[in-house]
């Protein structure tokens, strides 16, 4: 519990930032409340602030987004050199905090990149010199992360998130876009495409366009074309790495959110005030407004209560594989086939079977007390060719019940 209150008061401080970032930037108070909301509530958040062990995202997120805006304040030619200073180095360590929390905190060194190429002419850092010494600090501390994280402890980066460089880039930023976008819950509408059933899918795609174009009109009204560029390019940067693997998890689009929560209350609240005058319109726009968040907030709730209903049936599987660990051989596998198709799984919500255990497998290890054994989960189309193996114990499910098959 300490640590989901951590975690939650880390996303809390982020949506502060967001608010406090976008006043700065002259954006109306309607539109930066918009904005810090926006990335409250926002469902595809959700594994990120309310996991077991992802902190460490989060901390990433809120570190890199204060290392991103120390620098531009440390660019802010009205404040003083002392002051320019303390602000260039809270953002030197804050992306080192970013960075050492979580690897996917490397991709803040692209965005502040971007954000140093971006700064006016009028801002201090801007002069070619100034921007490529400027970058120095940042560029020591990402290469000697990746020659101690990456070379010594996890022996390359392409093996572990399958990087490859094709359509897969294409896919990954909708996937991305429209995540972040989407105005109700990614579980939901995949669970309901994947049994044929369209018509919600649909209602939610329509309602998800019609929101985007209300953003992207709102923009357009805003005046602001050359903050909001920068703002969708950061949003793309700070996911770069993962844009070049062959999947990306909801986990690491929590990264691109302040970034894409600004654009909405950018576009969201410019688009609201063109209705000041029609009352009619006004109140169409801001009843649409409600049923999206509200479905955001419902599809929090219902995300959340498939994790902890996930974690109770991981309870119950360990109380019962924990006394048949005893079957296993000194340095055997433990092998635990699932007996149903698991095609619908998905992310930490939707996870069958032994799937539920996908991520805790340690905790099998940890309560019997026997570190030499190796568990893994296999799919009931395997079983045959583990059945006449010597040193491991073979465990299947049926409605969860757990039962020995094979033991040497």
């Amino acid at each position: 519990m300490p640590v989901h209150l951590l975690v939650l008061a880390m996303h809390l401080t982020l949506a502060w930032l967001i608010f406090a970032a976008m006043k700065e930037l002259r954006l109306t108070t309607l539109e930066a409340a918009i904005g810090s909301c926006y990335m409250l509530i926002c469902e595809i958040n959700v594994m990120a602030v309310s996991s077991n062990d992802t902190m460490s995202q989060v901390l990433s997120g809120l570190a890199g987004c204060c290392s991103l805006w120390s620098y531009y304040r440390a660019s802010d030619d009205s404040r003083t050199s002392r002051a320019r200073t303390m602000w260039y180095c809270t953002s030197i360590v804050a992306f080192s905090i970013a960075v050492l929390a979580k690897e996917s905190g490397m991709s803040f060194l692209a965005a502040i990149i971007v954000l140093a190429s971006c700064l006016r002419p009028s801002r201090r850092l801007t002069g070619i010199w100034k921007r490529a010494l400027s970058m120095v600090p940042y560029l020591i501390i990402a290469i000697a992360y990746y020659v101690v994280h990456v070379t010594l402890i996890t022996r390359g980066l392409a093996e572990r998130y399958d990087i490859v460089i094709g359509l897969n880039i294409l896919k990954n930023m909708v996937f991305v876009l429209t995540g972040a976008l989407l105005s109700a819950s990614t579980v939901d509408v995949l669970q309901s495409y994947l049994r044929a059933e369209y018509v919600f899918p649909a209602i939610v795609f329509a309602s998800t366009l019609t929101f985007t174009v209300i953003i992207l009109k709102g923009l357009r009204k805003a005046g602001r074309t050359g903050l909001s560029i920068m703002i969708f390019i950061l949003a793309l940067a700070s996911v770069s790495p993962f844009l070049i693997t062959m999947h990306v998890s909801e986990l690491y689009v929590y990264a691109a959110m302040p970034f894409v929560s600004i654009l909405v209350g950018i576009g969201v609240g410019s688009f609201i005030e063109t209705f000041q005058n029609n009352k009619l319109s006004l109140g169409a726009v801001i009843v649409f407004l409600a049923a999206t968040a509200a479905s955001h907030t419902i599809a929090v709730i219902e995300k959340d209560n498939r994790m902890d209903r996930n974690g109770r049936e991981a309870e119950l599987l360990l109380n019962q594989i924990v006394p048949l660990v005893s079957k296993v051989p000194p340095n055997g596998f433990l092998y635990l086939v699932n007996t149903s198709d698991n095609r619908s799984n998905y992310s930490v919500f939707v996870m069958g079977e032994f799937n539920v255990l996908s991520y805790g497998l340690n905790r099998i290890q940890e309560l019997s007390g026997r570190e030499d054994i190796q568990p893994r989960i296999l799919q009931q189309i395997d079983l045959p060719e583990f059945t006449a193996c010597n040193n491991c114990a073979v465990l299947t499910i049926r409605d969860g019940k757990v039962s020995l098959v094979r033991a040497p």
